[in-house]
């Protein structure tokens, strides 16, 4: 039997990259120190839910699918990833020029 244990997380990591960046091109970069504080609080609101689907994914797939082994307290480890791509979340979001930037 494959582990899928260490593809769930980077699934969940890969969509959040992907969110980031549309949502920084949609933003087009922070309006000031006020808008990277706010675009910062968007990322670590991001991680923080990509967390708790990334634990519900493992969990499932552990429990009900049956694809992934279960590591006791190991499992962990899995659902971090999330919350240590925040700050590239945030530095995504804050990747793009603004409007009033571009010539």
């Amino acid at each position: 039997m494959t582990d899928a244990s260490f593809a769930i997380p980077w699934l969940f990591v890969a969509t959040g990259t992907a969110v980031s960046a549309f949502a920084g091109y949609r933003m087009r970069g922070p309006k000031g120190l006020g808008g990277a504080v706010a675009i910062g609080m968007l990322a670590c609101v991001l991680g923080a839910l990509l967390t708790v689907a990334t634990v519900w994914a493992h969990s499932t797939c552990v429990e009900v699918l049956r694809a992934c082994a279960s590591r006791g307290d190991e499992n962990l480890s899995y659902w971090m990833h999330s919350l240590v791509g925040i700050p590239v979340f945030w530095l995504l979001m804050l990747a793009f020029p603004g409007s009033e930037d571009r010539s």
